[in-house]
């Protein structure tokens, strides 16, 4: 994940002589790089992105170390998912959900309330799927999307709809999908 917000560059990287991705801001006059915390080597994150709505960043993580065990390698599949907010500056971190029902591959901030997931039930699934949680209630709800093979969403700008990647009939597009009418514009 790369995006620029409010002239500054943000990345989903890793840090030198580490193997795990976190966020980081790129200063564009000297290139240098300040991580969400350099030190960590255990903590992946899969997803990273900004919502224009709520003005924060949100991040989607696991650990590298739990990943590995024998309950997620030979038993579940699924490795334990969380799902934080921050400012800009990386400060003011709060954990909005955390699961070990499924595999999350994406997490985007719809509005103020609820936060959209691609996500699958474990890690060998192929079948990507799409879910809205509440993030006061901690509900969640399936969106019925038919006949499209979902490779990646994000939300449009007002959180009514839904940009998908995707493949309909041996094409590859993005598709609009409507919030409200439940189905692709």
């Amino acid at each position: 994940d790369m995006f620029f917000v409010e002239n500054k560059l943000f990345a989903n990287v890793a840090t030198t002589g580490k193997s795990v991705t976190q966020p980081a801001f790129i200063d564009l006059n000297d290139y240098g790089f300040m991580y969400l915390n350099e030190s960590d080597d255990d903590t992946w994150v899969y997803s990273f992105s900004y919502s224009s709505l709520t003005k924060d960043l949100l991040y989607l993580t696991c650990s590298d170390s739990e990943m590995r065990t024998d309950r997620v390698t030979r038993v579940t599949h699924i490795r334990p998912k969380k799902i934080y907010s921050m400012d800009l500056d990386f400060s003011n971190r709060k954990l909005l959900f955390e699961t070990d029902k499924y595999e999350i591959w994406e997490a985007r901030r719809l509005n103020k309330d609820n936060v959209i997931v691609l996500y699958g039930d474990s890690m060998l699934s192929s079948d990507r799927k799409v879910k809205i949680i509440d993030l006061t209630s901690k509900k969640e709800f399936d969106l019925a999307i038919e006949n499209l093979t979902i490779g990646s969403i994000y939300p449009d700008k007002t959180g009514e709809n839904i940009y998908i990647w995707g493949e309909r009939d041996g094409q590859f597009a993005i598709f609009e999908y409507s919030l409200k009418d439940k189905k692709i514009a």
